[in-house]
């Protein structure tokens, strides 16, 4: 199963001299910014207007890289695009054979090939980024429809701060914990994941409890050290750390 589905959506905007090659590099994580959000498994077709579309089969002008497969290079020589003068809408789709979803915003994302100094591309990403399904091969339930955009959307927003004492978590989301002491309950599996709990007490023993089977242990987990995080995904019985 690969992370098309986590995919952010992006607005994107860049400028580059016509006498100059097209490259820039976009690093996906997860919402903390640090851990990599691998893309083993998809497909990328970045469109530039209707002169070129670039693709992540050989040769294509687009690469994976990274040690975490996380990194997507792009780079189109000045020779081939030599015709290009003017601003393109710009449109990046992501695909697993499965989902095809949208990562640069068409509508609203460009590229302006001028004479002069090239500007760095700048991303803005969209609101709402669980509405970035082009397409599926496969119908989706409902009820899975809304676990994938509400998976989607919890890792687009900011961390949760929780600065109650006890509290049942209720979904998927970045669960910022203030309060040394604190007891979270782990919510219902059938509620997907990731979920990433992290200490922000300032204590150097924050001793938070997370209640719930986790790693196939009923008597859950416990973060002892200052700043710890964890990340759970659900499994069949469990959550486990990933």
């Amino acid at each position: 199963m690969s992370n098309v589905n986590a995919l952010p959506l992006y607005k994107a905007t860049l400028g580059v001299s016509t006498d100059e090659d097209l490259g820039f590099a976009l690093t996906f994580t997860l919402a903390d910014g640090v851990t990599p959000l691998p893309l083993t498994g998809i497909g990328f077709a970045l469109s530039v207007g209707t002169v070129a579309t670039l693709t992540s089969a050989a040769g294509g002008g687009l690469t994976i890289a990274g040690a975490a497969s996380n990194i997507l290079s792009v780079f189109w020589p000045a020779s081939s695009k030599t015709d290009w003068l003017g601003v393109y809408p710009l449109g990046l789709a992501a695909s697993d054979g499965s989902y095809t979803r949208e990562v640069f915003q068409g509508a609203t994302s460009s590229l302006s090939v001028y004479w002069g100094a090239s500007s760095p591309i700048a991303l803005q990403q969209v609101a709402s980024p669980s509405q970035n399904l082009l397409s599926a091969v496969n119908a989706v339930p409902g009820a899975e429809t809304a676990a994938l955009a509400a998976i989607t959307s919890a890792f687009a927003a900011r961390p949760n701060v929780v600065t109650d004492s006890t509290i049942t978590l209720p979904g998927p989301g970045w669960w910022l914990i203030e309060t040394a002491g604190a007891v979270l309950t782990l919510p219902d599996l059938s509620a997907g994941g990731p979920v990433v709990i992290t200490d922000a007490t300032g204590s150097f023993a924050p001793n938070i409890q997370i209640v719930g089977t986790v790693n196939g242990d009923a008597g859950g987990l416990l973060l002892t050290a200052r700043g710890q995080s964890v990340t759970l995904g659900a499994g069949s019985n469990s959550w486990w750390m990933q």
